[in-house]
């Protein structure tokens, strides 16, 4: 079995995530946007530009009104990607969204999150009891603690994985602050 991307170019469906920081109502917020945007995606097929249009004015409406610190929404549909970014990812030092910020994955994130890898097992035909190891970087595989550790035990946070790295600050109210990808 070759390694596959988590959301595969010929995807059947497209798949809207969006991931913003602290604010009253998240959640409710949350699910408005998703039902929303579903909605709008459903009624007809709209072009790149219009999408990143309705994203551009409810993204900067949504954030001002809200008044969240960032915003940062994604969308992939077949084997195009557009991300949008309103505001900062890291307020108080003013540093904005890019290829290399990590989000927590949030209660909502993990639905989506599920739902994917569900998408993408089922597509390629690979059932969730499958071993990960084989789609995991040759470095990482030589880990055997990752043995036993399959697609739904992930799914079900049935893994033994830890919920955090080791090496992060816990004492701080923002610990991926300083986390990157290279930690």
């Amino acid at each position: 079995m070759g390694k596959f991307q988590i959301i595969s170019e010929n995807a059947r469906h497209r798949f809207v995530h969006f991931f913003y920081f602290t604010g009253m109502l998240k959640r409710m917020l949350t699910i408005f946007l998703l039902v929303n945007a579903f909605f709008c995606l459903a009624q007809k097929s709209i072009s790149p530009n219009e999408l990143a249009a309705f994203i551009q004015q409810k993204g900067d409406s949504i954030q001002k009104n809200q008044k969240l610190p960032g915003l940062f929404v994604g969308v992939a549909d077949g084997g195009r990607r557009q991300y949008f970014s309103f505001g900062c990812a890291v307020p108080d030092k003013k540093i904005g969204f890019d290829s290399t910020t990590l989000f927590e994955a949030g209660s909502i994130t993990k639905t989506f999150t599920a739902y994917i890898v569900e998408a993408v097992l089922e597509e390629k035909g690979i059932p969730d009891s499958a071993s990960i190891l084989p789609y995991l970087p040759d470095s990482v595989q030589a880990n055997s603690s990752l043995a036993g550790v399959t697609f739904r035990s992930l799914l079900n946070h049935t893994s033994g994985l830890p919920r955090l790295p080791a090496n992060i600050d816990l004492s701080s109210q923002t610990p991926y602050d300083t986390y990157t990808l290279n930690d």
